[in-house]
């Protein structure tokens, strides 16, 4: 049986990307599973590495992942604001995806102002949204991603202390 990580790391390959070692300690660190649960152990990962390292192409397969395994999964992606977000939507993640042998498994994508998504066969929904105390609220969503989250410090406090806040739940 494969395990997330495993599977993340199959949808970078699919998408024809190359993997950086990093990414792989990434993803099987982001990945584990909680045995008493099924879920993932980590409800909140931060990755920090330099410019043009290889984010958005982990970030792309870890969505990925989500979509093909998650049926009418909802997942959310931002960018330092709306337009910047749209920008990587079509041409980091749809454009990618659309070229690689994992195009089979999309749907066609809506273009739709306010309503853009990448969107896959099993009813799989990647949105953007903006960052902002509301972003992501509503519909229920699987999965996150907040993408140059530094444009945003007025939201630090969101994140400060959820680390401690979450290893303490896991060792309970």
């Amino acid at each position: 049986m494969l395990r997330a990580g495993s599977l993340v790391l199959l949808a970078l390959v699919m998408s024809a990307c190359s993997r950086m070692p990093w990414q792989r300690e990434a993803l099987a660190v982001t990945c584990e599973i909680d045995p008493a649960t099924g879920g993932f152990w980590y409800d909140v990962v931060i990755i920090v590495v330099l410019r043009r390292a290889g984010k958005t192409t982990i970030s792309r397969a870890k969505l990925t992942h989500r979509a093909l395994t998650t049926v009418d999964g909802r997942m959310i992606y931002t960018a330092q604001n709306r337009l910047k977000a749209l920008k990587r939507l079509r041409d980091d993640f749809y454009l990618p995806l659309k070229r690689s042998p994992l195009a089979e498994t999309l749907e066609k994508p809506r273009w739709r102002g306010g309503e853009e998504a990448v969107r896959w066969k099993t009813g799989a929904e990647l949105a953007i949204d903006t960052v902002s105390e509301n972003a992501g609220h509503g519909d229920m969503n699987h999965e996150a991603h907040i993408d140059e989250a530094y444009a945003h410090p007025e939201y630090a406090e969101l994140l400060k202390g959820r680390e401690k806040e979450d290893t303490e739940a896991k060792i309970d």
